[in-house]
């Protein structure tokens, strides 16, 4: 039986993921990426770095306008 695997609550907060499914791979330029236990810093990292398959998710435009 496969486990539902998700990314971490705090980066699926941020990020959505492009292309792929969580799992653990090894891209060649970034090396080994564990999506099921990233973290928020490796995830704005790997953002940073042009990592394609991690998408930030669009801030809510309407919270920005209330401030």
């Amino acid at each position: 039986m496969k486990k539902d695997l998700k990314l971490p609550a705090e980066v699926a907060e941020q990020y959505t993921l492009k292309d792929i499914e969580v799992g653990s791979y090894n891209f060649p330029g970034y090396g080994e990426v564990d999506l099921q236990n990233l973290t928020l810093i490796k995830a704005e990292s790997l953002v940073r770095a042009g990592f394609p398959h991690l998408v930030p998710k669009k801030k809510n435009a309407a919270a920005a306008d209330n401030k």
